[in-house]
């Protein structure tokens, strides 16, 4: 008896703790918590909950207090949509748990909650936690990603999205969208002239400018530096351009920057698409481009893209792509045309050129993905894999063909490459590892790769000259002053441009500066190559020249078709 009444006495004991220690959970939880039973019909249906728990911090969150709602139903205290009565019977019946995140309006601020359900057999618990401060952090975070800090514009990321959802829309509804590529005239001399707290406080303003100006449904985002995009909100609107000539000229009116007065123009590019099937980045390069080409005529401008522009550019972005794997893919071949002695009719040279064999689009022009590979960069490695492909082939043929093999092999450098640091060591290192003497590589470069950038160019070609290569000035006599590159800089041989020889350039006039040139040259002591002679005519012009190439002689020709040529 003694041993049952001790027995019980634990029992009660320890339900007596259970229960407190629930008690204090529940009441120091800064979690809501809630409990319900299930109230069921004839056909044992689930017709509603009855409160049997509210916490505290529950009764917070709803605004109701514990004596309110214990034992009433649910649907009569605490509206719930269908939606969520239906997910509270479905948490019931199948006994797997279910977390919702929903939002509430409390005293005109938002506040957000995760709600997580689960089972207790007939009825169920419902936690509330408060994620408020955490979806703010998200929302910061997110608005940081999509803007500019500096203005408070959308950022690239934000305004493509908007262009692409604009795009879409076209599917649906026949319209179109209009894209403003926006650059501050003259920003490079106010930021460097006053210092980059001037330039922000232009960036500020002419951020404000726009946004007076343009409409509430236009979207306007700074793209980096001082670039700007504009997606109008309605193009047909727009159709006679009033709204981007409001803009243009709210641009010029003065700026107040650092208690100075300052004035800056902008020049615009607008591009235009009627069809869902453009890409809205593309749309963005596009305006650029006809921003660019006003840019270039003085600024203080507004130019429109022709429409057929969009497709050359998703074109031209897919042939870049392609472009960067095109060595790596072994895509890319170098084709040989041979320069001839103009007294004895022998092959003395070979110049190596580009070829890009797609494996869709077939031979791709040089004149198309060459200007991509100068724009991209992509020129260097190209570059530097073409004098490496071009040494390794007259070592071969130097081995081959003893006796006629070329003199010189000419590599085509272009300007990049050329100003390039340790241009000089990669050449060398070329060399090495083909195995060939630096006086049998000819490297051609034209006038205006030495134009922009003189000093560095000059340097890089005398250490070249040191290490005994040849330097040949390509496409001689197209420049603005062809004569005091002989001087300024250390060339072995020029090549005249083809223009003095064929076609329409052949004139009386032309034939006249040509053998000035030759005569000019041979004075100085440089080796004459004329280029572009394409029959006995032409190369009787060329006579007093010391070599020539054209297709008098022989296109360019495969490694093995130089073979041949060589063999003979």
């Amino acid at each position: 008896m003694s041993r049952r009444r001790t027995m019980s006495s634990r029992t009660v004991t320890q339900h007596h703790y259970e229960g407190g220690l629930l008690t204090g959970v529940l009441n120091s939880s800064h979690d809501g918590i809630m409990a319900f039973e299930t109230v069921r019909d004839d056909r044992d249906q689930i017709v509603d909950f009855r409160w049997s728990v509210l916490n505290p911090a529950a009764a917070q969150i709803i605004e109701r207090t514990a004596i309110d709602v214990i034992g009433r139903r649910v649907r009569e205290e605490m509206p719930c949509t269908e939606e969520v009565f239906e997910r509270y019977v479905d948490v019931v019946e199948s006994g797997e748990p279910a977390t919702i995140e929903y939002h509430v309006e409390k005293q005109g601020d938002d506040h957000w909650f995760l709600q997580t359900s689960v089972s207790l057999g007939d009825g169920l618990a419902v936690t509330f936690r408060d994620i408020t401060e955490q979806r703010r952090l998200q929302r910061s975070l997110e608005h940081q990603a999509m803007h500019d800090q500096l203005t408070s514009l959308p950022n690239r990321i934000l305004i493509e999205q908007r262009i692409a959802d604009a795009l879409i829309e076209l599917a649906a509804e026949p319209s179109t969208v209009t894209v403003l590529f926006i650059d501050i005239d003259r920003f490079k001399l106010i930021n460097d002239g006053l210092g980059h707290a001037a330039g922000d406080a232009l960036l500020v303003q002419f951020a404000e400018r726009l946004r007076s100006v343009l409409r509430p449904a236009d979207s306007i985002a700074r793209l980096s530096g001082d670039e700007f995009v504009v997606l109008l909100g309605d193009g047909e609107i727009d159709a006679d351009g009033s709204v981007i000539e409001r803009v243009l000229e709210a641009c010029r009116a003065p700026y107040r920057v650092l208690d100075r007065e300052v004035f800056a123009s902008a020049t615009i590019g607008v591009a235009r698409a009627d069809t869902p099937d453009v890409v809205a980045s593309d749309l963005i390069a596009t305006a650029d481009r006809a921003m660019y080409g006003a840019k270039v005529l003085g600024g203080d401008r507004i130019a429109y893209a022709c429409r057929s522009e969009h497709a050359d550019c998703a074109s031209r972005i897919a042939l870049e792509a392609d472009l960067h794997h095109a060595i790596d893919n072994d895509e890319l071949r170098l084709v040989y045309q041979p320069i001839v002695s103009c007294e004895s009719g022998d092959v003395v040279g070979a110049e190596a050129l580009i070829r890009w064999q797609h494996p869709e689009r077939g031979l791709v022009n040089p004149g198309e993905f060459l200007p991509i590979a100068e724009v991209t960069g992509l020129i260097r490695p190209i570059g530097v894999w073409a004098l490496g492909a071009a040494t390794r082939q007259l070592v071969r043929w130097i081995e081959a063909f003893p006796e006629t093999a070329p003199d010189t092999v000419s590599v085509n450098v272009a300007a990049q490459q050329l100003v390039e640091a340790g241009f000089a060591d990669t050449v060398r290192a070329a060399l090495t590892e083909a195995g060939l003497a630096p006086d049998r590589l000819c490297i051609e470069v034209t006038e205006t790769a030495l134009i922009h950038e003189p000093k560095a160019a000059g340097e890089t070609l005398r250490e070249l000259a040191d290490l005994g290569c040849e330097i040949a000035l390509d496409d001689f006599g197209t420049g603005y002053s062809p004569l005091s590159y002989l001087r300024q800089f250390p060339v072995d041989a020029i090549k005249i441009d083809r223009s003095f020889v064929s076609g329409e350039g052949a004139t009386t006039s032309n034939e006249e500066l040509l053998q000035a040139l030759i005569q000019f040259a041979t004075m100085l002591g440089k080796q004459i190559t004329a280029e572009g002679v394409e029959d006995a005519a032409q190369l009787a012009l060329v006579r007093n020249a010391h070599r020539y190439q054209g297709f008098h002689f022989s296109r360019p020709l495969v490694p093995d078709d130089f073979s041949a040529l060589l063999d003979r």
